[in-house]
């Protein structure tokens, strides 16, 4: 068995059974054994989208995505995506082919050389392994595939020069999986501050959605009639229909004074963020609990930490909780109003923005998959789309990916595929991120992918051309763009076409997508104006 064969035979052993990359001249050994171990190559169309695809697999299916590249231009097209998915926490693997050994460190001119290529990862994984022979190779793939328990997921190398794919393996263990010992938190000192709080409110992230924590989470928010507050890809996991659930909306001017009234902050599987958090000036209670895998995650904010997972952690507070001591239903009733009060001024203030809200939410089934971009209108839904189901809200907020949700919604669309439902996937772009990854409509085409894509269409950069404004109180600067008849594009792929220019429109045009079955294009020429809150 030589290393391309041990590669394979390797991913296979840790469950997984597909590749997304572009084979080149130096890994074509691994791409002419895969598929007989049950390995499908994926095949995009820019290699710097492979790793967005993986992350939207990852994200819907909670397991590792996997990137496959060449050595060189192909290897370094990764680090955007691999960024995305370092700084949202997503498990991934890069698997990086390297030029021969012989040539390593020398600066011979071979081709597609860098010099010292793994160590190109070191921002943008949390764990490297280079492989010297096909002996190496189950010992470094059980390196990088194995998290230890309660480790914050990230994406993870394995660096291999093309000569061992031929090298021959002479060792037979594969060093199985050994089993995990079971996760312990000491809550005690948490217990004692939940007890005593009258007025508590929990911040939850998308670590809850990883540790399949929303049940202890919601009966946590029940017991202590706790307003929950989520990070944006948090949310979901607790849904917005259920009366602890407030989504994105703590940074609304209705909640400040009621989250400053707070006595208790529980603060569990959530960064801390920028994004979610308001820029930081949320004012949060002297006392606060942490609960978060990553020790990390210990410098900010202050409070009682629990290095743990969500699930763990929850679990032991639930079981370990007296009987509350809140106040009866005021501090409930309060942050019901609140929410009432927020909705109908952000309606009352942009009523063609959420009228553009309602009408995606009123198309858009709740089980479905929504991949957002980074644009003016996934400013709004992910501070005021309405989400009822964990894992089903896509935002790329570990770095503000522009070109993300297309390559993302393709894996999303694989996992709903491989988990064998026939949810649909729908991406919201705007014509300028849209232009990024246009070409990954071949990769839709080509794997049978179908994707609802609903484009909104201002013809510039509107986010930046807003910031220039803004800023500078004038005429702005090179965010006009000159776009594409969509409507050809769309035909050229052998996608449904519709033209949607009111809220009205936009939803019959989803709705009958949808219904169809494959791949559309909802086109929707608009102006936006931002939200307040961005």
């Amino acid at each position: 068995m030589n290393g391309a064969q041990t590669l394979c035979e390797s991913l296979r052993h840790y469950g997984v059974s597909f590749l997304v990359g572009i084979p080149g001249t130096d890994n074509t050994d691994v791409y002419d054994v895969c598929e007989t171990y049950g390995i499908r190559p994926i095949v995009v169309r820019n290699e710097m989208f492979a790793p967005m695809f993986a992350d939207g697999y990852a994200r819907v299916s909670r397991k590792t995505g996997v990137v496959f590249s060449i050595p060189g231009p192909g290897a370094l097209a990764l680090m955007s995506g691999l960024l995305e998915a370092y700084g949202s926490s997503t498990p991934m693997l890069a698997i990086v082919t390297d030029i021969p050994q012989e040539f390593l460190s020398k600066e011979t001119g071979h081709l597609h050389e860098v010099s010292e290529l793994a160590s190109c990862f070191r921002s943008v994984t949390s764990r490297r392994s280079s492989v010297t022979c096909a002996n190496v190779i189950p010992r470094a793939m059980h390196m990088v595939m194995e998290h230890a328990v309660g480790e914050r997921k990230r994406p993870s190398l394995l660096h291999i020069p093309t000569d061992v794919y031929r090298d021959m393996r002479t060792e037979d263990d594969f060093h199985p999986t050994p089993a995990r010992p079971t996760p312990k938190a000491d809550v005690s000192r948490a217990v004692e501050m939940i007890a005593m709080a009258k007025r508590p409110i929990i911040f939850a992230g998308n670590g809850v959605w990883w540790a399949d924590a929303m049940e202890p989470l919601r009966t946590l928010a029940e017991r202590m009639l706790a307003p929950v507050f989520t990070s944006v890809k948090g949310k979901g996991i607790i849904s917005d229909h259920h009366w602890c659930g407030y989504g994105q909306l703590a940074g609304e001017p209705e909640f400040r004074e009621c989250i400053a009234e707070s006595d208790l902050a529980i603060i569990v599987g959530m960064r801390w963020s920028q994004s979610s958090t308001d820029r930081w000036t949320l004012k949060l209670p002297e006392n606060v609990i942490r609960i978060d895998c990553d020790v990390e995650t210990r410098k900010h904010p202050r409070g009682e930490y629990i290095c743990a997972d969500a699930h763990t952690a929850l679990t032991a507070i639930v079981q370990a909780l007296p009987l509350s001591k809140v106040e009866s239903g005021r501090w409930r009733a309060r942050f019901m109003l609140c929410k009432s009060k927020a909705i109908e001024r952000i309606r009352t203030e942009s009523p063609f923005e959420m009228g553009l809200i309602s009408a995606l939410r009123a198309a858009i089934p709740e089980n479905a998959i929504v991949v957002n971009d980074s644009t003016i209108m996934t400013f709004w839904t992910r501070r005021y789309f309405e989400v009822t189901n964990p894992g089903t809200f896509l935002w790329p907020m570990g770095s503000g990916t522009i070109g993300w949700a297309l390559p993302a919604a393709l894996g999303a669309k694989l996992a709903v595929q491989r988990n064998g439902t026939n949810r649909p996937v729908v991406a919201i772009v705007g014509d300028g991120g849209f232009q990024f990854s246009m070409q990954e409509l071949g990769t839709m085409v080509q794997e049978k992918l179908p994707v609802v894509i609903v484009l909104f269409d201002d013809s510039a950069y509107g986010m930046i051309r807003y910031f220039q404004h803004t800023r500078y109180g004038k005429e702005t600067h090179a965010t006009n763009l000159h776009n594409p008849y969509f409507g050809d594009i769309a035909r050229a792929y052998g996608m449904l076409y519709h033209h949607a220019t009111s809220p009205e429109a936009v939803e019959c045009a989803i709705r009958d997508s949808l219904s169809n079955g494959g791949p559309a294009l909802v086109h929707c020429p608009m102006q936006l104006n931002p939200p307040r809150r961005l």
